[in-house]
């Protein structure tokens, strides 16, 4: 997802795939607007959890993708509908775009969740900690999960070194995915 909300061309067409093949991820049926239109467009299922890579070309017959061997799934349960915020994001039945908290979409509302046994206050929290991590940077990890403030998560976050850009392009999309499901499959907000 592009910064924004928006999404790049490469998750549209992602995001057709699975309309076409009526596979919705875990969580999207919660985000619906008020008349039950699909109001959300989201990037496919994180590799680990499709089972399949992006550039492959093949079509997954409908329902839950396969398991992963040895892949640790999280226990998502879907959450009510968050309300709908007019002056922050903006809806059609192909795309939600969104700007900045207090829109439900962002990084940076607040909205405590966890993931494998860690609680985060929000998505921002949760990115820039597992870049950290990832990464080798624990004294700046101990920071970000120290910090409650997402301006200051993600200023500690762009200061991880060393820093791989390639490696982080690779991983970064599963990170947000996984936070964002368990996210809404958490929390309402």
């Amino acid at each position: 997802m592009i910064e924004g909300g928006m999404t790049s061309p490469n998750e549209r067409v992602s995001n057709s795939r699975m309309a076409s093949a009526n596979i919705e991820p875990a969580g999207a049926a919660a985000l619906r607007s008020p008349s039950g239109a699909r109001c959300v467009a989201t990037s496919p299922a994180p590799a680990s959890l499709s089972g399949s890579s992006p550039s492959e070309k093949r079509t997954r017959p409908p329902g839950p993708p396969p398991p992963v061997p040895g892949a640790r799934s999280l226990p998502l349960r879907p959450a009510p509908a968050p309300p709908f915020d007019d002056k922050c994001e903006y809806a059609s039945d192909d795309v939600l775009l969104f700007w900045k908290p207090p829109s439900v979409f962002s990084q940076w509302t607040p909205s405590a969740f966890d993931v494998l046994g860690v609680r985060y206050s929000c998505g921002e929290q949760l990115m820039m900690s597992e870049k950290a991590k990832l990464f080798g940077y624990l004294t700046s990890y101990d920071k970000i999960m120290a910090a409650t403030d997402p301006k200051t998560q993600k200023f500690l976050g762009r200061n991880v070194r060393p820093f791989d850009y390639a490696e982080w392009e690779r991983r970064r999309e599963e990170t947000v995915l996984t936070g964002s499901y368990a996210k809404f499959a958490q929390t309402m907000t």
